[in-house]
């Protein structure tokens, strides 16, 4: 676990001695290019794996290190359904907000219109969704970093070296890429295995290092009629617990709860709110729900339902059984197969019609 386990600071750090270390060799922004055939390599920004049962996030630049020689271009590409950003920020200019009054910030949802890098700009892909990618080419020598601005923690520090280093092949750099997202993934289950909630509680895996876990647990819980369960989020990555979207007012703000008055009897909207540790927490670090009728009752995280994070509760004999299709989505398609939730959550989210509800929306129906 060495790539993924690093914590913020000490990777700033590291980069940092790198920088200074390879100071000899040449690695100075602004060295003149050496001329020699260009190549194009490819990396991935994130990764992961979908089920059913939910999701495992990889938060990982893959490869996090790579070193190319001047006129090479990196071809990034978001390979799972968590959004990232590829964003440069010169020494000068202070890191852009993820959100300003309540939508995302332009700055970072937009692509910067460049195609090659330069030192003194701030670059940025815009906010990319499943299988959508960002390239750029470097021109010239020096030592970069690069982060993604919805997940601090992700990290790519990129070497443009001389001519004359010898760099590692795209087979090598897919190696490593493979390497990171293979732990990544045995570090997330692994989290998932060890996790047991309360009784009449559904919790979340902790968050292992730069993986998170999109899942409910346990996903399926069974109540008497009147009984309260208790969702728990220990992690800092919001989440929602969403009945009913399709019955969401117009007005709905996702970040905010919305709880019927005297108990959820099965019909209309219920939605918790972000909760969670981190800060975009609204609701704090529980939700609670009364539920009055018995029946079974799907709900989803609005923020994650695209990577399998979706749960059932039974109330009183019901014998309902969480049986999504392989889309992940908890069964809430309807009968065209088109992820009309997806759609309509997407446009809501935040309560706004802007970039954010829009990004979203594509981010929940990748």
């Amino acid at each position: 676990m060495r790539n993924l386990m690093f914590g913020r600071r000490w990777r700033a750090a590291a980069f940092g001695l790198l920088v200074l270390a390879v100071g000899g060799a040449g690695l100075f922004a602004g060295d003149e290019p050496a001329a020699q055939a260009a190549t194009t390599y490819k990396a991935f920004v994130g990764g992961g794996e979908a089920s059913p049962a939910g999701g495992i996030a990889v938060e990982a630049f893959r490869p996090d290190q790579i070193r190319i020689h001047p006129g090479d271009t990196i071809q990034w590409t978001n390979p799972y359904e968590e959004i990232h950003t590829v964003t440069f920020v010169p020494a000068t200019q202070p890191r852009p907000a993820l959100i300003v009054n309540g939508d995302f910030n332009p700055m970072v949802a937009a692509p910067t219109q460049q195609t090659a890098f330069d030192a003194n700009r701030y670059t940025n892909s815009g906010i990319l969704g499943k299988g959508q990618g960002f390239s750029l080419t470097f021109p010239n020598q020096g030592a970069f970093q690069f982060y993604c601005v919805i997940h601090p923690g992700m990290i790519v520090n990129v070497f443009v070296v001389p001519d004359s280093v010898q760099v590692e092949s795209q087979s090598q750099l897919d190696a490593r890429a493979a390497e990171m997202l293979t732990q990544g993934v045995a570090a997330g289950r692994g989290s998932v295995a060890g996790t047991q909630a309360a009784a009449n509680e559904v919790t979340n895996p902790a968050s292992v290092g730069l993986v998170d876990l999109m899942y409910f647990v346990p996903q399926r819980i069974n109540i008497p009629v009147g009984g309260t369960v208790t969702w728990r989020n220990r992690t800092a990555v919001p989440h929602t617990v969403t009945f009913n979207i399709q019955s969401a007012p117009s007005n709905f703000v996702a970040a905010l709860p919305t709880v019927p008055s005297g108990g959820f009897s099965g019909a209309g909207f219920a939605n918790s709110g972000f909760f969670g540790v981190g800060p975009e927490s609204v609701v704090g670090e529980t939700f609670s729900l009364r539920f009055t009728q018995a029946g079974t009752y799907n709900y989803i995280c609005l923020l994650h339902a695209d990577q399998g994070m979706v749960g059932t509760v039974v109330v009183g004999t019901g014998t309902g059984t969480v049986s999504p299709p392989s889309t992940g989505d908890g069964g809430l398609l309807d009968s065209e197969g088109s992820s009309w939730w997806a759609v309509y959550a997407g446009a809501l989210l935040l309560g706004v019609a802007g970039v954010a509800g829009l990004v979203v929306g594509r981010r929940l129906a990748a």
